[in-house]
């Protein structure tokens, strides 16, 4: 016993049925097969993928268009990243170089509103662009619920 769970072998039988390397058999009765990963907490630095913001939205559209729909918090944080990248080509203009892009991001790249619920900014000593960082759940099933977000400015803000 470990606390109140009961560890369990993936190989034991229990009653005709093995219990799953992701579950484990609640110690209080002995019998309920739970999830390992119900209930943790993981921070991420961008939005849950499943979420209903414009940015979000067009994220999940343009995978199901070029990805079958595989979505997750990483391909996410690299589509927000292309997004911003490309936006700042857009305002660094015609003339593009190295010095004049690390030029538009180091000072022109303020309140970027690309639809995931927070501003993007860069600065020439700030190169992370949001300081938002998103609270989830982790469900029975393997979704996800955010019950907050976090940021500098206003702290912990319940969904």
């Amino acid at each position: 016993m470990i606390g109140s769970l009961q560890v369990v072998n993936t190989g034991d039988d229990l009653d005709g049925e093995e219990c799953k390397p992701e579950t484990y058999i609640d110690g209080r009765d002995g019998k309920t097969k739970k999830s390992y990963a119900e209930g943790v907490v993981v921070t991420q630095v961008v939005p849950y993928y499943d979420t209903e913001s414009p940015g979000v939205a067009e994220y999940r559209a343009d995978i199901s268009a070029f990805d079958g729909g595989d979505y997750s918090f990483t391909s996410l944080e690299g589509y927000i990243a292309a997004r911003l990248f490309s936006r700042a080509l857009v305002i660094n203009g015609h003339e593009l170089d190295t010095e004049a892009l690390r030029g538009t991001l180091d000072s022109a790249v303020r309140d970027l509103d690309i639809g995931i619920g927070t501003l993007l900014n860069f600065s020439s000593t700030n190169h992370q662009a949001s300081q938002t960082v998103w609270g989830s759940v982790i469900q029975a099933d393997g979704s996800f619920k955010v019950p907050f977000t976090w940021s500098p400015s206003a702290h912990i803000q319940p969904n």
